[in-house]
């Protein structure tokens, strides 16, 4: 019955991702129009912040910028586009107001983002974190989980959101489709820019937004190998990708001599059975085969120098879409990943570098929770 209701759920969510439509938002060039006004043009003063490159259009009306989730080229294909272009850069710091909910942002000059950004690298050894976000979340929803993954991993370096125009909606998904299509030149910028100024990238990727990590790494080894050879950790979390392709086109490329790469998929992630439906093939991250045996799972192919951890069994979230993160045991794992500590409460399945994580992974005395930054 449980099954039953699951899979109704998720044909359910299926329709409401391909079937609602709605007129984009209007006035652009009114929302973009003071943007300038509000980005700073000397140094970033805020302590700790989580660093944001973000393809969406700014919001300046008010006396702080928002992001929206429009491009960030609302003029028509060569217009000028006086609001300064389609990236901007930024930072998000723990709001200031009180019973504020959302994080305080600030635009900033690229000149004086890089020049901070250098200042914390130097400091933390040449160590960064950069995240892409996936479908359905709001640019305020893409911070806060960077700044989880971080507090995850006690991660005290740098800390850089990749934030796409995602539609946050869920009957959008087709439109987060060609949204991360389009900003994937963006991404690719951003990744090359990073890798040529850090020592050590760790690069975490959720959902559909692995599609633009991936695209993004696998550009920059065409362009700079060298330079690619600095994303020593990689983390695909419940990737939302053709689990054929993956096998065929795209896992064998990512390995690289140093690099460890983690994915982490599930058997309960409704998201991606949606994205199954909507696509008609099955996605990486979610680990079903289409058969009426019970308990069987299928995983990527094995690949060697790539991890496959099995969350299934230690879900702890409503649609088992987070649960690498979010999760108390994934959580933990995904500490001990990005700090390059031993795995522990990861139990080997038949296929190759496969592992059934199990609730034991949460007991973390070696690998502690850091604070969160984007609350006060």
């Amino acid at each position: 019955m449980i099954h039953r209701l699951a899979a109704w759920a998720a044909l359910g969510a299926a329709t409401l991702l391909a079937g609602c439509v709605q007129t984009p938002p209007l006035g652009y060039d009114v929302l973009a129009a003071r943007c300038p006004a509000l980005t700073a043009a000397g140094p970033v003063e805020a302590s700790r912040p989580i660093y944001f490159v973000g393809s969406n259009l700014p919001d300046c009306r008010g006396p702080v910028p928002l992001l929206t989730v429009g491009r960030g080229t609302p003029m028509p294909y060569g217009s000028p586009t006086p609001y300064g272009g389609p990236v901007r850069y930024g930072v998000a710091t723990a709001p200031t107001a009180p019973k504020q909910k959302q994080p305080d942002l600030a635009l900033v000059a690229a000149d004086a983002w890089h020049a901070r950004l250098a200042k914390d690298l130097a400091a933390s050894g040449g160590r960064l974190l950069l995240f892409v976000h996936g479908y359905n979340n709001s640019p305020f929803a893409a911070l806060e989980r960077a700044d989880l993954i971080a507090a995850a991993a006690h991660f005290d370096g740098p800390v850089v959101a990749f934030v796409w125009p995602s539609q946050a909606s869920l009957t959008k998904y087709t439109w987060d489709e060609e949204n991360a299509r389009w900003t994937q030149p963006y991404a690719d910028a951003l990744l090359a820019d990073l890798a040529g100024s850090a020592r050590d990238v760790l690069l975490v990727s959720h959902s559909m937004g692995n599609r633009i990590a991936i695209d993004a790494l696998r550009a920059l080894e065409r362009s700079s190998p060298e330079a690619a050879r600095r994303i020593h950790t990689m983390v695909l979390a419940d990737p939302d990708i053709d689990r054929e392709m993956f096998d065929r086109d795209i896992a064998g490329s990512l390995v690289a001599p140093g690099r460890s790469i983690t994915l982490y998929a599930s058997d309960h992630d409704l998201p991606l059975r949606s994205s199954r439906v909507v696509h008609g093939a099955f996605r990486v991250g979610d680990l079903r085969c289409g058969t009426k045996v019970k308990g069987a799972r299928c995983y990527a192919a094995p690949v060697k120098g790539m991890d496959i951890v099995d969350l299934s069994d230690v879900s702890a979230t409503l649609l088992g879409h987070a649960d690498f993160v979010e999760g108390p045991a994934g959580n933990a794992d995904l500490c001990r990943v990005l700090n390059g500590k031993a795995a522990r409460g990861r139990e080997p399945v038949a296929k190759g570098d496969a592992y059934l994580l199990t609730a034991a992974a949460a007991t973390r005395e070696d690998c502690p929770e850091g604070k969160k930054r984007l609350q006060p």
